[in-house]
């Protein structure tokens, strides 16, 4: 599916710790010619040398975790793609996602709960069709997460308000029971 150009299969490598996740993610994806490693140093390892790796890996291992081989892989190879595949759907996890993945890259979040088919459908998506895949559990903690980066608190916004009226800095404190560096904090907030 993902050709090189002389029927010579691009690899998928597998990151985790666990040797049943290996086992079954290894048969699940056996199509893709997959790299078994167990923890993220072998992946990184397996990662050189690729100009573009496709990886699998769990987010939480000893040593380096999923998210930290996820940044070191994109630090030394922007075009990698990543399966993140995980049983974590908190908002940690999803918050330090969003902090590390670059600009116009593709990459997929699969929780673990999934039957093999949504394995093989993130993948593919992925992989073959170079499209992001989240699992739509995740996708409901992503957008909260994100909403909670890009919104105003409601102290901001009264400060905003206050500023647009034109109420001094002074003013402001005295009326929303502030001193004047937090309303100032607010602000730079």
């Amino acid at each position: 599916e993902f050709n090189l150009g002389t029927n010579q299969m691009i690899p998928i490598i597998i990151c985790d710790d666990s040797p049943r996740d290996r086992a079954y993610l290894t048969d699940v994806l056996q199509r893709y010619n997959p790299i078994v490693t167990t923890n993220a140093r072998e992946a990184l390892a397996a990662c050189h040398g690729l100009t573009e790796p496709y990886l699998v890996t769990d987010i939480q291992m000893p040593d380096l975790n999923g998210i930290e081989l996820a940044r070191q892989t994109w630090a030394a190879h922007p075009k990698a793609r990543i399966l993140f595949w995980s049983q974590h759907s908190d908002e940690t996890y999803i918050r330090a996602l969003a902090k590390l993945i670059p600009a116009d890259t593709v990459y997929a979040y699969v929780l673990k709960n999934n039957p093999a088919e949504t394995v093989i459908r993130a993948a593919s998506a992925l992989f073959g069709d170079c499209q992001c895949w989240i699992d739509p559990a995740v996708r409901k903690v992503q957008a909260h997460a994100r909403r909670d980066q890009s919104a105003l608190s409601d102290a901001e916004y009264e400060v905003l308000v206050d500023i647009a009226l034109g109420l001094t800095d002074n003013t402001i404190a005295e009326r929303r029971f502030l001193s004047r560096r937090g309303v100032q904090n607010r602000l730079q907030s």
